[in-house]
């Protein structure tokens, strides 16, 4: 018997595989500018 699978979200839905894949993707992104950003602000405190 098949049954689709639905991954819970934080936001209280159920959200297709696809649909989560892509979060996460846009959280990574996300994550990616956040530790771009904690670099620069680490360099610029170096400096003072």
């Amino acid at each position: 018997m098949y049954q689709r699978l639905t991954i819970p979200t934080p936001e209280g839905y159920q959200a297709e595989p696809e649909a989560a894949l892509e979060r996460l993707g846009r959280l990574e992104d996300r994550i990616d500018k956040l530790q771009e950003e904690y670099e620069k602000t680490l360099q610029a405190l170096e400096r003072l």
